[in-house]
C-alpha cells in the first residue's frame, strides 16, 4: 500500500523529523506550484540555520553544474542556468536564489544539477541514482 500525503501545509515537520535515521531524503515537487518550491526552501533554510550542513541535488541537467556553481556563487544570473521546461518557473528560479543567498551568507549548502542532460540516453531515475 502506498500512502500520499501533501506536506506542504505541515508547519510542524522538518528535515530532521523526515530524514530520521537516513542519509537521503527525496521531495517530490507538483511542478509549477509555488507550495512545493516554498515548502522546501523552509525547510532548508530552518535546517541550514541551526547550523547543519546540507547537500541538495536539483531536477537540473547534470551538465549544467559549472554554469550553477557560478549561479550560486553570484557570479552570472540564475537565468543562464538551462533547466527543462516542465520544471522550470519562476517560483523554482526564486527557491534557486535564495539558495544562493544562503551560500553567500556562509551557511553550510551546496547545490548539485543531478538531472541527465538531454545528450545521455537512460532514465532519468538510473542517472539521478548515479548521481547521488
Amino acid at each position: 500500500m502506498v500512502l500520499c500525503v501533501s506536506y506542504a501545509q505541515d508547519e510542524k515537520l522538518s528535515l530532521p523529523s523526515l530524514l530520521g535515521e537516513n542519509r537521503i531524503l527525496v521531495i517530490g515537487e507538483s511542478y509549477g506550484q509555488p507550495e512545493s518550491t516554498r515548502f522546501l526552501s523552509e525547510k532548508v533554510q530552518k535546517y541550514i540555520d541551526g547550523g547543519a550542513c546540507l547537500k541538495i541535488g536539483l531536477e537540473i541537467p547534470s551538465d549544467q553544474q559549472e554554469i550553477l556553481d557560478r549561479a550560486m556563487r553570484g557570479e552570472v544570473s540564475m537565468s543562464d542556468v538551462q533547466i527543462d521546461n516542465v520544471i522550470d518557473h519562476d517560483h523554482y528560479r526564486e527557491m534557486m536564489v535564495g539558495f544562493s543567498e544562503s551560500m553567500l551568507a556562509g551557511k553550510c549548502l551546496s547545490v548539485y544539477a543531478i538531472h541527465p542532460p538531454n545528450s545521455v540516453s537512460t532514465t532519468k531515475d538510473l542517472w539521478m541514482e548515479q548521481e547521488v
